[in-house]
């Protein structure tokens, strides 16, 4: 799909460029149009004023001139000055300009541009030869930075003047004028509109691969290092791609006009150039100053991110009117005295901004230079850090850190080549084994009851502990209940689904504390209640009333005086994938569709069980809303774990290992938040298996300490050698969130040897687990499995 729209894209954009060539196609008149700019160019035989004829011939006179280098300049920047004031003073800019003959107006035009080239090539040369004092301050330099700065916007005033005089030309030469001027007019246009037509498909290119990209990372027929590959490099390029593509059409319609009748607009495209650059620039500022400044700490992301902003946009800004302004210069009056002043200027202007940004990151570039630099480095600059030096030191370590930095990059970058990756690996062996030696041998206790207890995975945690989500979906399902409450609205079903471990059950739990009914339940679901026999045997004790079938349950909901809401956590264990494992899920569809008005029905449900329920019974089989908890970010990840160790009371130490572990790119920031971005990542987001990650990185120290190491990254090795049995087993554990063997036995109706064979398998590869006799994925080889099981077409989405 992305490949056939990358194709029409491409079709359209050759096919406008195709109309732009044509339109500037020279005409039968092109030829007495503005000429090129090129000093080379031989002036026109036309017949002209004395004065310019002497000009001319003074000019040509020069060009094949032997004379010095000094004396050449002299008479060079002398016939500039005549050339200048007679353009100035003997015939000005304003209306005269409209009575001037044609070849007159050439004439003047491109004299000035080729004096003006020359007087900047020998302006050069003579300055890097040194053969006069060419800045010493003087009456004459004043005045021809006057005139430089009375001449500046003459190309640009010269161009819409001669193109009005033409227009005028032509609308009093008949129709003939009237069809040249439509077709100029509409040239133009064309030429206004392409860019922006151009930059609507160079957008729609970019929307299309930012869907590609997520649709990749859900497919799973691809390896994760394939699909995390192929994202990461959508995601760093495609911000560049409109504007670099933006920047290479500008670049092939500069092309296409300086062959056309309209080459002097050449001066306004370039203008369009430098725009895209200073785009491109402001989002690889950002990253750069991103990847550098927010590796420091998570908490602060925001405050962070908007400091970085700023940053990047004054440094933006910044070199956009210093190249700007040396463009305009150098275009019109060549890289001369002006030229020269304003390169000299903006060199220093620019070393003062560095050294005043450097300041506003003073914290950030210490603190990046803690991890990047030697110590030795750090110590001794530590000294001067608050000093007079440190306006000097800052700047320093950012670039040296910066250095370092660019160094790990490029080394890991090389690490791909067998050449470099040997050298690379025997460094990162003696980093191991440097770390290795000062590193906590001893350190092999279990860690504590006490302490495994407040980091449980499942939701009975003191509310207190609880992370404070920024989705707020308990505040949403309450929210729902209040209107259907009020009879605002109409559903009185609510389905919660997610990811196993992502937050259902506490949720649940949030929104029925916050909840304030008359009448609540908070019920779970026990493993598994498959007739409607038991259905109604559960549903009456939970609601301490006789219930044996649907006509019980009206009659009840009729003596009902206040609203009733029913919180059911764990709702997947309702059904069994059996042809009679159903009957409890079918009986509770028909309760939920009652036509009630005082019983609300809220129901949890596995992901995958979800899924499953949907393809057999529909997608909107439940009258009701539905919210799905989406993943965690790192912050809150953190903040999940923090929170919860900071009940303990345990002190935490990290291993310095854990930055040799890192990736060169994570180099530089403080061990803990390596280790919790480290965390995060492996996690995708999914609490349960980052609070499992945690634990498998911690050894007891004794005396109320906890030792932090490397966590046990599990990257499920076996998959590809499991048996198509075993993989349907594993599928049926998955889609019931929960199981028990005989379950599974009718469940596939596979025999009872191949199930505990693909049970076994599953535990000696740390796929699975059994919990209360009970059958479950381990919760650091969920992603994996569901992953792998989705592209052998075993589960579905």
């Amino acid at each position: 799909m992305i490949q056939h729209n990358f194709k029409t894209l491409c079709k359209s954009a050759l096919a406008l460029a195709t109309l732009l060539t044509f339109l500037t196609l020279p005409s039968a008149h092109s030829e007495e149009a503005l000429g090129s700019t090129n000093t080379s160019q031989s002036l026109p035989a036309e017949e002209s004023t004395p004065t310019s004829v002497l000009l001319k011939d003074r000019l040509e006179a020069l060009k094949k001139s032997s004379a010095s280098l000094s004396t050449r300049y002299d008479q060079v920047e002398h016939l500039w000055r005549e050339v200048v004031d007679d353009n100035l003073k003997s015939h000005g800019l304003g209306e005269n300009i409209f009575k001037m003959a044609e070849t007159e107006r050439q004439l003047r035009y491109r004299l000035l541009l080729q004096v003006g080239g020359l007087r900047a090539q020998l302006f050069q040369e003579c300055l890097k030869s040194n053969c006069k004092p060419l800045l010493q301050i003087s009456d004459e330099l004043v005045a021809d930075l006057i005139r430089e700065v009375q001449i500046l916007p003459y190309r640009a005033y010269a161009l819409i003047s001669t193109k009005i005089k033409d227009a005028r030309d032509q609308i009093n030469s008949g129709l003939k004028g009237w069809v040249e001027l439509t077709r100029q007019l509409f040239g133009i246009l064309t030429l206004i509109a392409l860019p922006f037509i151009f930059f609507f498909f160079a957008q729609s290119l970019s929307r299309r691969l930012e869907n590609f990209r997520s649709q990749i990372l859900h497919r799973s027929q691809w390896s994760y290092s394939q699909r995390t590959s192929i994202s990461l490099l959508i995601l760093r390029l495609n911000p560049y791609l409109k504007w670099g593509l933006m920047y290479a059409f500008i670049e092939v319609a500069e092309s296409i006009m300086d062959r056309s009748e309209i080459a002097e607009l050449i001066f306004f495209v370039g203008l369009l150039k430098i725009y895209f650059l200073y785009r491109i620039s402001l989002i690889l500022l950002n990253s750069i100053l991103t990847y550098l400044f927010q590796r420091e700490g998570l908490e602060s992301y925001s405050l962070k991110k908007e400091k970085i902003n700023s940053s990047a946009r004054r440094i933006s800004l910044i070199l956009f009117g210093e190249i700007l302004s040396l463009y305009v210069v150098s275009e019109v009056l060549r890289k001369a005295l002006m030229y020269t002043l304003i390169s000299s200027g903006i060199l220093y202007f620019n070393i003062l901004f560095f050294l005043f940004e450097a300041r506003r990151w003073k914290e950030e570039i210490w603190s990046l230079s803690d991890g990047a630099l030697p110590e030795s480095i750090m110590n001794f600059s530590h000294r001067y850090e608050n000093g007079i030096f440190s306006l000097l030191l800052t700047p320093l370590l950012g670039i040296l850190s910066s250095a370092v930095i660019v160094f790990e990059i490029s080394l890991t970058w090389l690490s791909q080549f067998d050449f470099f990756k040997r050298i690379h690996s025997e460094i990162f062996k003696k980093r191991l084994e440097d770390v290795s030696k000062k590193s906590e041998k001893e350190f092999t206790k279990e860690i504590p009851e006490e302490y495994k207890s407040y980091f449980s995975l499942d939701d009975t945690f003191p509310t207190e502990a609880l992370v404070k989500r920024k989705q707020e979906d308990a505040k949403k399902i309450v929210e729902h209940i209040y209107g259907w409450r009020d009879e605002r609205i109409e559903e009185d079903g609510y389905v919660v689904t997610g990811a196993k471990g992502i937050g259902k059950s506490t949720t649940l739990r949030e929104a029925f504390e916050q909840l304030d009914v008359e009448k609540k339940f908070l019920i779970r679901v026990p493993p598994k209640i498959t007739s409607t026999k038991d259905f109604f045997s559960f549903l009456s004790k939970q609601l301490n009333a006789p219930l044996t079938s649907i006509e019980d349950l009206v009659q009840l909901h009729d003596t009902m005086e206040s609203h009733h809401v029913l919180f059911f956590d764990n709702a997947q264990n309702f059904f069994l994938g059996t042809p009679e494992g159903f009957e409890a899920y079918k009986t509770l569809l028909e309760c939920v569709n009652l036509p009630t008005t005082k019983l609300f029905w809220l129901f949890s449900f596995d992901r995958r069980s979800w899924d499953h329920l949907q393809g057999i019974f529909g997608k909107d089989h439940i009258f009701g809303k539905t919210l799905e908890i989406k993943s965690w970010n790192d912050v809150e990840i953190q903040n999940l774990i923090i929170q919860r160790h900071n009940l303990t009371g345990f002190e935490l130490r990290f291993d310095r290992l854990i930055s040799a572990f890192q990736s060169s790119q994570d180099q530089g920031g403080q061990v803990e938040t390596q280790f919790f971005r480290l965390l995060w990542g492996q996690s995708r987001g999914n609490p349960r298996i980052a609070l499992a990650l945690w634990l498998s990185a911690l050894t007891d120290l004794g005396r109320k300490r906890i030792f932090v190491g490397v966590p046990e990254f599990n990257r499920v090795k076996g998959l590809s050698d499991a048996s198509d049995d075993s993989l349907f087993v594993y599928a049926a554990i998955v889609r019931h969130e929960n199981i028990s063997i005989l379950e599974l036995h009718n469940v596939t109706h596979l025999s009872e040897a191949i199930v505990k064979r693909a049970l076994r398998y599953g535990e000696d590869y740390g796929i699975l687990q059994v919990k209360d006799r009970r059958v479950q994925v381990r919760p650091l080889a969920q992603h994996s499995l569901n992953n792998y099981l989705l592209g052998k077409n075993f589960i579905y989405e």
